[in-house]
């Protein structure tokens, strides 16, 4: 680009709206998570049992995380003209709450 050309970015495009989802999903999968836990701590009667049963949870995003790193690289790190795409969309953060519940159920089933 020329010296004298300068570029900003603002408005509602694509990349605000993007991060908008992702705050929001974020802000669900927190809330999600709060909730989780206060329906454990009903049923179980303690804290404890239902902290050990959370903590299969932050194994699930260290399982998740790499496995969208591999995937970039297993495609040769381009997709059309776009050199290192970023495979985690939306849609994967909503797979990433639905196994966080599904983890729960699986930890609640071993703990019982």
């Amino acid at each position: 680009m020329p010296r004298d050309i300068r570029a900003s970015f603002g408005g509602e495009g694509e990349w605000q709206l993007t991060l908008d989802v992702f705050r929001d999903m974020g802000l669900a999968f927190a809330a999600a998570l709060v909730a989780i836990y206060i329906l454990l701590v009903g049923q179980t009667r303690s804290f404890a049992i239902s902290g050990v049963v959370m903590l299969a949870i932050p194994l699930t995003i260290i399982g998740i995380m790499p496995g969208f790193w591999l995937l970039s690289k297993l495609t040769g790190g381009h997709i059309g003209l776009y050199a290192n795409p970023v495979f985690f969309t939306a849609t994967a953060m909503i797979g990433m709450i639905a196994l966080a519940g599904i983890v729960t159920r699986s930890s609640i089933i071993l703990v019982d």
